[in-house]
């Protein structure tokens, strides 16, 4: 069961991946990329962080690392945290 949650939880990571990586050169949440290049890079960085961090939490939960999987779960967590934090700093500052 946890094998199972553990790899939901990197393929839900490595979706905001791809959502952000998609999206650096288009709209984000209504807000156009195009003209603010900060948004642009910020979407560049964490869709690169996400989606190598989601592979790595399925590839290290499927091959049976729970200890390196337990880890990488506290890190998406976090990671998540800041991005929420980031993001929203990002809209108060910018916008």
């Amino acid at each position: 069961m946890l094998i199972i949650l553990v790899t939901f939880l990197g393929a839900l990571v490595l979706f905001i991946g791809g959502y952000l990586w998609h999206h650096q050169q288009t709209n984000l949440l209504g807000i156009s990329v195009t003209d603010r290049p900060q948004l642009s890079k910020f979407c560049r960085f964490y869709g690169r962080f996400f989606i190598i961090l989601g592979l790595l939490t399925i590839i290290i939960n499927l091959l049976g690392y729970l200890v390196i999987a337990a880890v990488l779960v506290i890190i998406s967590m976090l990671a998540t945290t800041m991005l929420t934090w980031r993001f929203s700093t990002f809209l108060k500052h910018y916008l």
